[in-house]
């Protein structure tokens, strides 16, 4: 067997055990878990590194999970389940940053209250 045969052996039963781990997720809700276990990591990853904040990862990966279990009665595997739970993933980085992009640190209120006309002052010193 060659390499290449190799692999393809080896991808096709991974995606074998990943159709039959969502089929008894599906078909027995308890056991989420596996599903949970095994993407966990990664999606907590991907959510840290899109908002570089791990309170907000944690959140983000928690509502994904929860997002992931209420769809996934209507989930069809096609071979691809970490597409579908990274496009649900990108959906809730998305909605992060549409509601926090209007918020305005708190060091940069602090500095702007104490000097309340920032163009004058920044006129005075040329």
């Amino acid at each position: 067997m060659s390499e290449t045969q190799f692999s393809e052996v080896r991808a096709g039963s991974f995606q074998d055990e990943e159709a039959e781990m969502i089929l008894a997720a599906q078909q027995n809700p308890a056991l989420f878990h596996t599903i949970y276990e095994r993407w966990a990591v990664p999606v907590f990853k991907y959510f840290r590194f899109r908002t570089n904040d791990t309170a907000s990862a944690e959140d983000l990966t928690s509502q994904l999970f929860l997002a992931a279990y209420q769809a996934l009665p209507r989930y069809r595997h096609q071979g691809h389940f970490a597409a579908w739970l990274f496009t649900i993933a990108r959906n809730l980085a998305r909605e992060y940053y549409r509601t926090h992009q209007r918020e305005v640190p708190l060091a940069f209120v602090e500095r702007a209250a104490g000097s309340i006309d920032l163009l004058a002052e920044s006129c005075q010193r040329r």
